[in-house]
């Protein structure tokens, strides 16, 4: 049951700012993030799976380049855009 434990852990994740930016809040989310880089290049990375009614999906996303606030922004538009797509299957 330890995985069961660890996806527990991973909805409570508090970073908001990726898959879960443009998402309804009431969708339940096990996601992790990682972030690297230097003063020039950036990179953030997410995966989750997103659980929607009866249909589950797994998402990640990586993306690098200069602008934190823009990689999450393009996370959250490819999260957006899976979102809509799965629940118009």
């Amino acid at each position: 049951m330890a995985s069961n434990d660890a996806l527990s852990l991973l909805t409570e994740s508090t970073f908001k700012d990726g898959l879960l930016k443009e998402l309804p809040s009431s969708i339940v989310v096990a996601h992790k993030y990682g972030e690297s880089g230097d003063a020039v290049s950036h990179q953030l990375h997410e995966a989750g799976i997103i659980y929607l009614q009866n249909k589950p999906y797994l998402i990640s996303v990586m993306t690098r380049g200069t602008d934190w606030n823009k990689l999450s922004e393009v996370i959250g538009h490819i999260s957006r855009m899976t979102y809509d797509y799965m629940i118009n299957m």
